[in-house]
């Protein structure tokens, strides 16, 4: 399973943010930042879980933009989404395909669902959560609004099957779930953290006990052995973000290995 740190909560409700082209730190290390423009953390031929799984990562985002911090080619993708120029609040959309190549997505829309109702530049960090147990597609959002703590899900029952996936997994940018090619279009700008991949449909209240890693406390990592990947982000220097788990290391692509590694809030 795989598990990618690259966004962290600070201890009492906020957010710690980090973005890709460059590493900055967490509560509990670093963390990436990216430019929004071709900054991307790259893993190829990525090897997913068969018939379930679960992924999650943290952002904090810094441009009110569309764009797609997270996802695997034919597989999941994570879109942040506005409808016109004038709008001052933030959708989040959670995808997850299946072998006849349709989706299922959860567009996190509604009043009290979006994650950022205005627009500023003191957004907090989000935590974004999706799993799949062979009937159920659940979504999870998550973040702290500054006075309290925000928390929708959304489940979908379908009748599709999933098998093991390979493609490209991509941090900072979008691959071709989006608009463009390579991890060069649709980058975000803003900050990721602490992205995991499981090989298990994780429960709500597992997913409960990884938003509250989230204060950077990993003495007991939430069902560890069934991680399929975990990047930490947590490199102070260089252009290598490790897997904890399989080895399956993420290259920083357009990116600076000294400057881009950044210590969050």
């Amino acid at each position: 399973m795989s598990y990618l740190p690259f966004l962290a909560r600070n201890r009492g409700g906020s957010f710690a943010a980090t973005s890709s082209g460059g590493a900055v730190a967490s509560l509990f290390g670093n963390c990436l930042q990216f430019d929004g423009t071709n900054d991307h953390a790259l893993r190829e031929d990525f090897v997913s879980p068969a018939t379930n799984i679960s992924w999650s990562f943290w952002f904090q985002q810094l441009e009110h933009s569309d764009d797609y911090p997270f996802g695997q080619d034919d597989n999941f993708a994570v879109q942040f989404y506005k409808v016109g120029a004038s709008e001052t609040h933030q959708r989040v959309v959670v995808r997850q395909w299946f072998n006849d190549g349709s989706y299922n997505q959860h567009y996190y829309n509604a009043t009290g669902e979006r994650v950022y109702s205005t627009w500023d530049e003191d957004q907090p960090w989000v935590f974004v959560c999706s799993t799949w147990d062979g009937s159920d597609h659940v979504s999870y959002v998550k973040w702290n609004d500054g006075t309290t703590e925000q928390a929708h899900t959304k489940t979908s029952s379908i009748s599709k099957t999933l098998d093991a996936v390979t493609g490209d997994i991509i941090v900072g940018a979008t691959g071709s779930w989006g608009t463009g090619t390579g991890g060069t279009s649709k980058g975000i700008n803003g900050k990721v953290d602490d992205v995991r991949i499981y090989d298990v449909a994780l429960s709500s209240s597992n997913v409960t006990s990884i938003y509250n890693e989230g204060s950077g406390d990993f003495s007991s990592v939430t069902r560890e052995s069934d991680l399929h990947a975990w990047w930490k982000l947590d490199e102070s220097s260089g252009t290598t973000a490790s897997d904890e788990i399989n080895d399956m290391d993420l290259t920083l692509t357009n990116m600076d290995g000294d400057t881009d590694w950044v210590a969050s809030k």
